[in-house]
């Protein structure tokens, strides 16, 4: 009897020492990753204080992070003094896109971190954020259109959304400037809406004549909507707007094509020279 005992009591210390050993593997096994993410949020806060930025950043920059199955998704939250906002917007703007720049070419698709616990670290988001009332400029740290882009995958054009006193706009690369009702957004990307003008055209003109009087600016936002749609469709684009713009040029010149819709045009350029697939 004492000797069954003693084999139990045995048997439960090493049951207790295993887990015990477990738990402790685990612990630091998330001590490790919780230190390999703060080293990448040092790294980070290190590129952010030697752009130009810096200068107007007034407080502590924060690191908002989540994690999903092991990797961390991370924003980056930076307080700015209201000095920022008196620059013109096209200067606005160049700060913060360099800066973005600058994180996305340290990051690329993200971090890897090694077999532990917290696996992959990646920044999503740059937000400048204004005192304490919600006001802020956001910028994605991911390109948000790279198969648009296939000729410049490694620079970024993405825009800014920002929120001053309660209004939502918008600035793009030129320093533009796009109030609430001009746009139209899809994730962290603005398209300009269709002026009544341009649905006057749809409806009256033939489809030939109605390409031929668009604007550059006009016939580049309409195949960016195209090219969107396609691609919320799940299609896949290969090649640039641009492309698209020129090959409609030469598709309705000659007045020959009054029936064949902007859409339907888009897709037999794209599937006929691969520039679109699924």
């Amino acid at each position: 009897m004492r000797k069954t005992v003693i084999f139990c009591f045995m048997a439960l210390f090493i049951i207790l020492t295993g887990c015990t050993s477990e738990e402790e593997k685990k612990e630091a096994d998330l001590q490790r990753s919780l230190h390999a993410v703060q080293s990448k949020h040092k790294e980070i806060e290190t590129i952010i204080n030697q752009t130009e930025l810096y200068n107007y950043i007034d407080g502590t920059i924060q690191f908002k992070d989540e994690n999903y199955s092991g990797k961390i998704n991370t924003d980056i939250d930076v307080p700015i003094n209201d000095s920022y906002l008196a620059l013109e917007h096209l200067e606005q703007y160049r700060l913060l896109e360099e800066l973005a720049q600058e994180i996305f070419d340290f990051q690329g698709n993200g971090f890897y971190l090694g077999n532990i616990a917290i696996s992959e670290i990646e920044y999503k988001t740059l937000t400048l954020t204004f005192g304490d009332d919600g006001d802020n400029y956001i910028i994605s740290l991911e390109n948000e259109a790279p198969v648009l882009t296939t000729d410049n995958v490694d620079n970024l054009d993405n825009q800014i959304f920002g929120k001053i006193a309660g209004e939502e706009f918008v600035i793009n690369k030129s320093g533009t400037v796009l109030k609430e009702g001009e746009y139209e957004r899809i994730g962290f990307a603005a398209y300009i809406k269709e002026t009544d003008t341009e649905e006057k055209k749809s409806s009256t003109d033939s489809v030939n004549s109605q390409w031929n009087s668009l604007s550059a600016s006009e016939k580049y936002n309409i195949v960016s909507r195209e090219l969107q749609t396609l691609m919320n469709q799940g299609y896949s684009v290969y090649t640039t707007k641009d492309y698209f713009v020129d090959a409609l040029d030469a598709f309705y010149e000659g007045g020959q094509t009054d029936f064949t819709s902007i859409p339907e045009a888009i897709q037999m350029v794209g599937f006929s020279g691969g520039a679109i697939s699924k």
